[in-house]
């Protein structure tokens, strides 16, 4: 086979290669002549794959190593007979332990009561349903809001107003463009007037489910405050959104380590299935050894904040991103890429070890996934 490849895939060329050539390209660079002799097109969200990219090619497999497909042509691939996979799920802890940073963080400013706070979450799917429990573990009351979950399966969706009325809220929905449930400007003007003063947005989903001149309207008259990883026309970051927003970071939220090597496994995996063969790429074998222990100076609540910046210090990607706010826009959207194909290695709680923790505030760390030392 020959396989073109996302450069930015963790160990692509070794994972793919057991099934053939791979040719390594820059994501958002992929065009129809680069397919030509191509087998296989693994992506990340990026790249759009549509008919306009693969019409008249010999690609047969089409597979995207993140959890959203909305990037991908689906009901036209499927049509052309073409095989499509997604690493659903590769991600989820990541994304919930961005938030959970998130929260802290807005504990530590004095904008959300942890314990005691309320968290509203839109959409209850694999990550909605994670940051949920996180949620509660550090002692936050959630109200989920999901009217497509309560129709398949009976969940007790609380309102959108419900949901928006709480002390922050988070998003994680697929961007749905027609159907009975569409997510694209969920939260226009009406519905961010909604949000209760002082609360903070938190949108980790998809830009589009946004309409970002309204949410920068609202930060800029100081009604509510936001906390975004993802908006709308990225590459480019938005001037006023990111003067305006508590935390801002480049599309980073799953990014840990462990998720990212998930996801190229499950690549493997489907490209093993596709041509029958066996998948020998394992991300266990390919981890560094984990970090060193995390020694506890506080217990309850503050210890728990402190275990979490250690394991992840959101502020960190925050400001790499105000770092280059002062450039022109087109080297603000070259470094949007660059702090996404350079990210640093960020490890997932369950690869650090904490000591010194009394047994409440150890109850809660072992809950969020720190092992004990």
């Amino acid at each position: 086979m020959t396989i073109i490849a996302d450069e930015n895939i963790p160990f692509a060329s070794k994972a793919f290669g057991q099934f053939g050539a791979v040719r390594l390209l820059p994501g958002r660079q992929i065009s129809r002549r680069d397919l030509d002799d191509a087998d296989a097109l693994i992506v990340r969200s990026v790249t759009q794959v549509n008919s306009g990219l693969l019409g008249g090619t010999g690609v047969q497999f089409v597979g995207t190593a993140t959890i959203g497909t909305e990037h991908l042509q689906q009901d036209w691939l499927r049509g052309q007979g073409i095989a499509v996979a997604d690493a659903a799920g590769c991600n989820s802890r990541s994304v919930a332990e961005y938030l959970v940073a998130a929260l802290l963080q807005l504990r530590r400013l004095g904008r959300l009561p942890i314990p005691g706070g309320t968290l509203g979450i839109i959409g209850m799917g694999r990550i909605g349903t994670l940051v949920a429990s996180m949620a509660e573990i550090v002692g936050l009351r959630v109200i989920p809001h999901d009217p497509p979950r309560s129709q398949r399966e009976g969940f007790q969706s609380a309102t959108l107003a419900q949901a928006l009325g709480c002390d922050a809220v988070t998003l994680h929905v697929p961007l749905v463009r027609n159907g009975e449930h569409p997510t694209v400007r969920l939260l226009d003007a009406s519905r961010l007037a909604m949000l209760q003063p002082a609360s903070t947005l938190i949108n980790t989903a998809r830009g589009g489910v946004v309409d970002v001149p309204e949410l920068v309207a609202g930060l800029e008259q100081g009604l509510f405050h936001a906390i975004v990883d993802v908006w709308e026309g990225e590459p480019e970051i938005p001037v006023g959104l990111a003067r305006n927003a508590t935390i801002i970071t480049p599309h980073i939220a799953g990014y840990s380590l462990e998720g990212k090597l998930r996801g190229t496994e499950m690549m493997a995996d489907a490209l093993a299935a596709f041509v029958g063969g066996t998948n020998n790429w394992k991300m266990e074998e390919h981890l560094p050894p984990s970090p060193e222990p995390i020694a506890l100076p506080d217990v309850g609540m503050n210890g728990v904040e402190y275990a979490v910046r250690k394991a992840f210090d959101i502020r960190v990607d925050d400001a790499a991103i105000r770092g280059v706010m002062e450039e022109e826009a087109a080297e603000r959207r070259n470094q949007f890429d660059a702090l996404r194909k350079g990210y640093r290695t960020r490890r997932e709680f369950t690869a650090f070890t904490v000591a010194g923790a009394d047994a409440a505030t150890a109850g809660v760390l072992a809950s969020l996934g720190f092992r004990l030392g």
